[in-house]
């Protein structure tokens, strides 16, 4: 019983953090940008087959990271996708093809530079259909 109540704090504590985050995103639309990385990630995209904004990734130089990862998430908490490659973004589909609606979502990303510096990031993106 001891073990199910942890885990039950602990998705209590990721369900806040995304809440949290989600409202906070409500309030400003801006692209997230690290000028001392050199990197910038974008606050929505639009998978609708037009060939314009079709996937969610961040842009920067792929030559500056050792390592990678990028997680996305619904509002409800549940992680919908995780790439490590920093080439393959989101298309708004999970692995079984299943099309996520026009929403808000949050992500996570994580990268480690080859100054052996890490940062971590996390805020929300609009899907546009």
């Amino acid at each position: 019983m001891n073990s199910n109540l942890c885990n039950m704090k602990k998705q209590l504590i990721v369900f806040i953090t995304l809440l949290f985050l989600l409202l906070i995103s409500c309030e400003k639309d801006e692209t997230y940008n690290d000028s001392k990385n050199g990197f910038f990630v974008p606050t929505s995209f639009s998978p609708n087959g037009d060939g314009k904004n079709e996937l969610f990734y961040p842009v920067l130089n792929k030559d500056i990271l050792l390592d990678y990862q990028m997680k996305i998430f619904d509002k409800y908490s549940n992680r919908l996708f995780i790439t490590n490659d920093i080439s393959k973004g989101w298309n708004g589909q999970n692995s079984d093809n299943v099309v996520y609606p026009e929403d808000v979502y949050i992500y996570n990303l994580y990268f480690k530079f080859k100054d052996n510096s890490e940062s971590e990031y996390s805020g929300s993106l609009r899907l546009i259909r």
